[in-house]
């Protein structure tokens, strides 16, 4: 029996996650045109799930209900709209995903491993050439000494997901189900999953993630611990020596151990402590989706580094949600953690190796945050909800649910505001998809073109700070575009822009200019210092103050 034929999709759910899982190896929240259609995807994916015959009042709605809560709570009190309406995609299309999977039909479900199998291994090959000859020829083509040619210095693969670490992560989701696939089947059912396994398991050794590869002898300890088998103990003893040695190498090697600070974990570890000090400012509604990385120019120390993300996605969502974030962040944490003990004991090796992927992936975010980024976070929600309907159901009934009015109302009601979210991300994709190309135009000394992209960009999207910004920046630049009113304009829009994003240092400097432009060195100073009070340690902001100081001073020193 051939689980992909397409006569046995009996519904459109497996079709629409077969797209969006191709389009996941380009991630959306990098590519404007990506989050374009994973967007547009994920709203059909809600609307299959409204007229598909298996859908019926689910534990969705409840857990909905619980994600809801620190989402509106800290919504308000957000440092930056538009990645407050990112985190509602974000988290709305995981729920979508995982709500469509948990309805698929064992034969279903075993096609989609097959597929997130395949699209593992075609990474695997993709991040195998960039260590033979990408990363080498792009070598030559950066500067030398910059940031980036350190980085590709180091032959780290990262396929397309940009950073070796979020790579990782997504192999540690997919090689155990590798594993598993390979040992359930025969001959070259067989054979086949195998290689793949190999493959990613060696894209994985070349990614040279430390944080994924102690992820992944934690999650062996875990699981040898949940199998409750006698003979087990020397080995849960030997993995554990084997991963505190692990981390006192690693830590050694960073300096942790002898408090040079210098290497990934030591900027980690201050990651963590700058977001324990953003987290005691703001305890229970936090500083809303996005919040960490608009706040932490204002926390940075000497020797941080420039980040947007805490690196432990656990801490990030208390730091951004607060103490209400606790609730649904446990429960989700519970239902996979029963899942994980029924599938170390009794499930069949593909499950099994579903739930030590899911479970590997939840160590590593402990070290970084691809559970905060939309093609790692919904491959594993889309596995999680995989596991949890086969392993509840062993097969969901093919029996449709009765056409009450009832049902479909309470179906409704947790799936529209689903399919409502996706839209808002339709519309952000949009926008990011023009500010792309009036940046394109700007390269091209078209300014008038790249003008009208930055206001087309605000009008699709008019939560998001970025487009305002943008046209500000054209209008200081390019003055010769609207005249004497373009300084007024500029001022307006990185007016906008701070409305948005009320803790921008960027903005603040850009309305300072304009200010200046306008004659009003008062509101340009005020600007300035608040800009230097937002990011101490950014020198340019400090030097334009500095400028402008000391033009308010001549005037006073020539007044006899």
């Amino acid at each position: 029996m051939n689980p992909l034929r397409v006569e046995r999709l009996q519904a459109p759910l497996p079709i629409l996650f077969a797209l969006l899982a191709v389009l996941w190896t380009v991630p959306p929240g990098i590519y404007p045109l990506g989050a374009l259609a994973s967007s547009a995807l994920l709203a059909a994916l809600g609307v299959a799930l409204l007229v598909d015959s298996r859908l019926s009042a689910a534990p969705e709605r409840s857990f909905l209900l619980l994600l809801l809560i620190p989402l509106a709570l800290s919504f308000p009190w957000a440092l930056e709209r538009g990645a407050a309406v990112d985190r509602l995609v974000l988290m709305g299309g995981a729920l979508l995903v995982f709500a469509a999977c948990r309805r698929l039909r064992a034969d279903e479900a075993r096609g989609v491993l097959l597929l997130l199998v395949s699209a593992g291994a075609l990474l695997a090959l993709h991040g195998f050439w960039q260590y033979l000859d990408g990363l080498p020829r792009l070598l030559q083509e950066v500067e030398a000494g910059s940031p980036e040619a350190a980085r590709l210095r180091t032959l780290r693969i990262f396929a397309r997901f940009v950073l070796p670490s979020v790579f990782a992560s997504f192999l540690l989701l997919v090689t155990p189900v590798a594993l598993g696939l390979a040992r359930a089947g025969r001959g070259w059912r067989r054979l086949v999953p195998a290689a793949a396994a190999a493959a990613m398991g060696l894209a994985l050794l070349l990614t040279r993630s430390h944080g994924a590869l102690a992820a992944l002898l934690g999650m062996i300890f875990l699981w040898r611990l949940a199998a409750a088998r006698r003979r087990s103990r020397w080995t849960l003893a030997a993995l554990a020596v084997a991963l505190l040695g692990f981390m006192v190498v690693t830590w050694s090697r960073d300096g942790v151990v002898t408090a040079e600070m210098e290497g990934p974990a030591a900027l980690r570890w201050r990651n963590f402590h700058t977001a324990v000090a953003m987290f005691v400012d703001r305890p229970v509604v936090g500083s809303g989706g996005g919040g960490y990385g608009a706040a932490y120019p204002a926390y940075r120390l000497p020797g941080d580094n420039e980040t947007r993300f805490v690196h432990n996605s656990y801490l990030q969502l208390l730091v951004e949600h607060g103490l209400t974030i606790l609730l649904p962040l446990g429960a989700a944490l519970m239902v996979w953690g029963r899942a994980m003990r029924r599938a170390a004991r009794a499930a069949p090796p593909p499950l099994a190796g579903v739930a030590f992927g899911l479970g590997a992936f939840l160590l590593h975010n402990l070290v970084d945050f691809s559970g905060l980024l939309p093609a790692t976070l919904w491959t594993a929600c889309a596995l999680a909800g995989l596991l949890v309907g086969q392993l509840d159901d062993g097969e969901i009934s093919v029996e449709a649910v009765p056409d009450r009015p009832d049902t479909r109302l309470r179906s409704l009601s947790w799936v529209a505001p689903l399919v409502l979210v996706c839209g808002f991300g339709l519309f952000a994709a949009l926008s990011r998809d023009a500010v792309a190309r009036g940046q394109q135009f700007v390269l091209e000394e078209k300014p008038g073109a790249a003008l009208a992209a930055a206001r087309m960009a605000g009008r699709r999207a008019p939560w998001r700070a970025a487009p305002h910004l943008f046209e500000a920046e054209i209008l200081l630049h390019h003055r010769d575009l609207e005249g004497e009113q373009g300084a007024w304009d500029a001022y307006r829009a990185a007016s906008s822009a701070l409305q948005r994003a009320p803790v921008w240092p960027a903005a603040h400097a850009v309305r300072a200019s304009a200010a200046a432009a306008l004659g009003e060195p008062g509101l340009a100073a005020a600007d300035l210092q608040r800009a230097v009070d937002l990011y101490p340690l950014a020198p340019r902001y400090r030097r334009q103050l500095d400028v402008l100081a000391r033009r308010l001073a001549e005037p006073a020193e020539e007044q006899p």
